[in-house]
């Protein structure tokens, strides 16, 4: 791990134990929940995606990028 890398976590670490010990956690009531919930799933929905082709036994590391469509069109019948 980069020292630069290990700083932005020290000062990330620091910034939410602020936020913890100022009580500012009302703030997330601001945000509506379903909100919150829509993106929660969106993500979800990513990190599923994206092991498919992990599943599927392709290698997407060496080309960085990866389309569902075209890696379906590809599969042996």
């Amino acid at each position: 791990m980069s020292l630069e890398l290990c700083v932005c976590h020290c000062i990330d670490g620091s910034i939410q134990v602020l936020k913890g010990a100022a009580k500012l956690g009302g703030v997330s009531d601001l945000f509506p929940e379903t909100a919150v919930h829509g993106m929660l799933t969106a993500l979800g929905l990513i990190i599923i995606i994206k092991h498919i082709p992990v599943l599927l036994g392709f290698n997407t590391i060496l080309n960085h990028s990866f389309d569902l469509f075209a890696l379906l069109k590809n599969l042996p019948t």
